[in-house]
């Protein structure tokens, strides 16, 4: 299952990790999705793309990009979204490795099964500092799937936010820290459940929902994630 998250680092040759992004197409074009604090470091002539393990990171000129920035906003409702398109050589040599999340996609909701739930789990999908490894000239970074059922939706100023709800407590190798997962898609997993034969299945129909900036410490074993949703999606996509 391939959800279309890659790291951000400043310069080709630096390893400085900046962020997480998701690649996406919509009317033929293709764009990185991330946070605009996650942009916004990724200072210099280039920025370079970690695509895969053992592989030399691509390298992008910031000159051949075409950035929509809302953001970054100042305290922890943002807004803070960045979506930048790339020249499509540049995506051609993303998709011998990767797939991009076609927005202008119908994804119907998938069909009922009898005496089954359907529920929904929440994703993020990114590389920690906390679990990389970052030397002066090479990087390990260690990308990550992050779920959750709890979720609180909250509506400010035009823009919807999901906070993810992620507790140590119960799961005690989660990180305490989850910076470097700015700009990571929140994907949407919907799941049947059958509680009486104890099964769960999934469906394919798995939906880009938004995009993680901003990490909130309830205390020292609950963490938020708070993540753009959908809304806050369209507004940035308005343009395109």
């Amino acid at each position: 299952m391939d959800l279309h998250g890659f790291s951000l680092s400043a310069g080709s040759k630096s390893s400085a990790h900046s962020g997480t992004a998701t690649c996406i197409t919509t009317k033929g074009k293709f764009y990185l999705l991330t946070a605009a604090h996650v942009w916004k470091a990724l200072q210099g002539g280039e920025f370079a793309v970690s695509l895969e393990a053992e592989r030399v990171m691509l390298s992008i000129n910031r000159e051949f990009t075409e950035p929509k920035i809302i953001g970054p906003g100042s305290g922890d409702w943002g807004p803070d979204l960045a979506l930048i398109r790339i020249p499509d050589l540049v995506a051609r040599d993303i998709q011998q490795l990767k797939a991009f999340y076609n927005l202008d996609r119908h994804r119907p909701e998938p069909p009922a099964i009898p005496g089954a739930e359907q529920s929904t789990l929440w994703t993020v999908l990114g590389a920690p500092a906390e679990r990389s490894v970052v030397g002066p000239d090479d990087a390990v970074l260690n990308l990550t799937l992050f779920d959750t059922w709890e979720v609180k939706t909250n509506y400010t100023n035009r823009f919807d936010y999901h906070d993810l709800r992620f507790n140590r407590h119960r799961r005690p190798a989660l990180p305490r820290s989850y910076g470097g997962i700015s700009g990571s898609g929140l994907w949407q997993i919907p799941l049947m459940l059958n509680p009486g034969r104890g099964e769960i299945g999934w469906s394919w129909a798995i939906r880009l929902a938004g995009v993680a900036f901003y990490q909130l410490d309830r205390s020292d074993d609950e963490s938020l994630i708070r993540c753009h949703g959908e809304k806050s999606l369209e507004i940035l996509l308005a343009a395109v």
